[in-house]
């Protein structure tokens, strides 16, 4: 009976990630689209071997993700590592049965992908809140008349991490030769910060088409700090709903929980029955659909 559930989750965590995948693989073939009539536009050559590059950027993203979240582990070990554990917990499910397999399954998901995208994510929201004062000072600098290279590197030298590791890498690509933009535009595509591409995308303008980089960086700042407003405000007035959604989402499973080890033997009556062990499955599977559904609605906000 355990192993039977066990197998059921399985197979509704592969198919969420089938999902995701195939989403991920449709914005991808957009992106390649896009990137083929630009190629086309500029008279490049596209490359030929698509599966070659499919998996090389697969592989990129990986090592890319293990980079953003600090774990100095190359992607071929890492994929090794999450055999092994896959393989470890089909082994603890012979062995122990079906819950030691998921709790080590859950100990080894939440230690190896859930902290530290978390960590990382906090990581972000700190160097996105220390945006503003960093941009605030190059345009101080910008006022006593420094030229952007200079203003930048002046004003780095007072940050503090994380994003004084992120500006100094991207100083460091200048003194060797790379566009500022350009080093900035990078760092913003490693991290995924809108607001570092906003601030590539000044330097970027005020380099090629000419203007002011002092009021676009103004600009800039002044946009970030009403956003920021904007988001506390609407996550004020939405806290309500917030908590809402987590307790549906959480009082199914608890109740579920009560259940079983209030009356276990009313749950083991309807998973003997066939009719029961549907309702079982139908409900868990609902059950995750609407979490994954509240969840994405939380993270929207």
């Amino acid at each position: 009976m355990v192993a039977s559930l066990v197998l059921f989750f399985i197979a509704l965590v592969l198919m969420l990630a089938a999902v995701l995948s195939m989403m991920r693989a449709r914005r991808l073939e957009q992106i390649a689209k896009v990137t083929q009539r630009l190629e086309a536009v500029a008279f490049l050559t596209p490359q030929d071997d698509v599966l070659q590059i499919r998996q090389t950027e697969a592989m990129a993203e990986l090592t890319r993700w293990l980079s953003r979240v600090g774990l100095q582990i190359q992607p071929g070990a890492a994929i090794t590592l999450m055999a092994l554990a896959i393989a470890s917990g089909l082994g603890i499910l012979k062995i122990w049965g079906g819950i030691a397999a998921l709790i080590w399954w859950a100990t080894i998901g939440t230690i190896s992908i859930v902290v530290p995208q978390v960590r990382y994510r906090q990581k972000v929201n700190k160097m996105i809140s220390q945006i503003p004062l960093f941009v605030d000072q190059v345009v101080r600098s910008l006022a006593t008349g420094r030229n952007v290279e200079g203003a930048i590197k002046i004003a780095a030298e007072d940050l503090q991490e994380p994003l004084r590791e992120v500006i100094m890498r991207a100083q460091k690509n200048v003194d060797l030769g790379t566009d500022l933009g350009d080093a900035l535009r990078d760092a913003a595509n490693f991290h995924d910060i809108k607001e570092l591409h906003m601030l590539a995308l000044a330097i970027h303008t005020s380099r090629v088409y000419g203007g002011s980089p002092r009021d676009m960086l103004e600009s800039i700042v002044n946009l970030i700090r009403q956003r920021e407003q904007m988001q506390r405000e609407l996550r004020a007035m939405t806290g309500e709903t917030r908590v809402s959604a987590m307790v549906l989402g959480g009082m199914p499973t608890a109740m579920a929980l009560y259940m079983g080890w209030v009356n276990p033997t009313y749950i083991a009556g309807m998973w003997n029955d066939e009719s029961g062990r549907m309702i079982l499955l139908t409900a868990g599977g609902m059950q995750i659909a609407g979490a994954v559904v509240l969840w994405r609605m939380i993270k929207s906000i």
